[in-house]
């Protein structure tokens, strides 16, 4: 079929299909070295759970429930193979993200939290290995059960999934008590994800003449969708901790502080999750910062890749999503890089278009 980005009599570009293919065979061979480090942790730690304990469950979709994720090779069919510094495959596969079930800081990181609390690597595992949660190998929680498809960390199919937890657009699949939201507010944190069950996949594009079903989502042109993965809670420490694991001028936080038990009472399941068990605040701090509310125009210097607004056809005239820039060339008028890099270029993150208050803590 005709490759929307080739003009015609243009032949196909072998050079890019080649990389494509060594990038796919340098994924093989890290996984390979990856499952290896585990190997190692597994020897030396006999901690792990096979059975999630309720203190470490969390609300959203839940394992086994949603079961048409795709692979990512598939996604590379159309999104790869044609331009490397600007297709999703090559992007998607060298960063942090691809790699996330990889990283053996993260296996080390989950060694040491098995070791505090029997069943702690689920939450690590939530993220970092979204197929191999969702399809319902994070037990043991060390990771001893996920396949070698599941170092695909954050994978394509499950971002193209997600939905608004809110319920405030496309319903996902959530079945009481494990509801991410408080009937109001959606919970953005901790992977609590809730993923669209149909074959859909959902974007930020009106019309994307994809060749698969889709479907367009303003959820994925907010920053609350970033805020799924990068604010991180520790369920059981908002339960159990003193003080639920919040500063001491924090509003407080409902939680029947018991060990085991029905998840109805946990806090996990009753607070929004930036309200306890600190870990890690990313999204919060970007939400409670200026640079959240800032427009674009308020910055007359700004570098000229950074001005422009979204793509024709996008659901907001000038969306406002970080890691993404306006791309230069042939098809800048369809598409915008997501490079899924750290934001290290000055003014990644501006919000082009203001949002209403949050309920999240204001600036101090």
């Amino acid at each position: 079929m005709k490759n929307p980005f080739r003009s015609a009599g243009q032949p196909i570009r072998s050079a890019a299909v080649l990389r494509l293919t060594q990038n796919r065979n340098q994924t093989e061979r890290a996984s390979q070295c990856s499952l290896a480090i585990l190997r190692v942790f597994l020897l030396g730690s006999a901690y792990a759970a096979d059975v999630v304990p309720t203190d470490i469950q969390q609300p959203g979709t839940q394992p086994g429930e949603v079961g048409n994720l795709e692979s990512p090779d598939k996604c590379d069919n159309c999104h790869g193979g044609y331009n490397d510094p600007v297709e999703p495959a090559f992007n998607w596969r060298g960063s942090a993200m691809g790699n996330a079930g990889r990283d053996p800081i993260f296996w080390a990181t989950l060694a040491i939290a098995e070791q505090d609390f029997d069943g702690a690597g689920d939450l690590c595992i939530r993220c970092h290995s979204t197929g191999g949660w969702m399809g319902g190998r994070s037990t043991p929680t060390n990771g001893s059960g996920l396949a070698a498809s599941d170092d695909d960390g954050a994978d394509c199919d499950t971002c193209h999934k997600m939905t608004n937890p809110d319920n405030s657009e496309h319903l996902g699949i959530m079945n009481p008590p494990f509801v991410a939201n408080d009937g109001v507010e959606g919970y953005y944190g901790s992977g609590m994800l809730s993923l669209f069950g149909s074959g859909d996949k959902l974007g930020p594009y009106i019309d994307p003449a994809a060749r698969h079903q889709a479907l367009p989502s303003q959820f994925h042109r907010s920053v609350d969708f970033c805020g799924s993965c990068h604010d991180v809670s520790n369920a059981a420490v908002g339960n159990l901790a003193p003080n639920n694991g919040t500063q001491p001028t924090s509003d407080p936080v409902i939680a029947n502080g018991a060990l085991g038990g029905p998840v109805d009472g946990k806090a996990a399941f009753n607070n929004p999750p930036y309200a306890y068990g600190v870990v890690e605040r990313t999204f919060s701090e970007f939400k409670a910062g200026l640079i959240s509310q800032t427009l674009v125009s308020d910055y007359p210097n700004l570098q000229a890749d950074l001005q422009g607004g979204g793509p024709e056809g996008g659901l907001r005239e000038r969306p406002g999503r970080g890691h993404r820039r306006q791309l230069c060339g042939r098809i800048a008028a369809v598409l915008q890089l997501s490079d899924l890099s750290p934001a290290s270029r000055a003014g990644t993150g501006l919000q082009q278009e203001r949002r209403p208050g949050s309920q999240r803590p204001a600036a101090a």
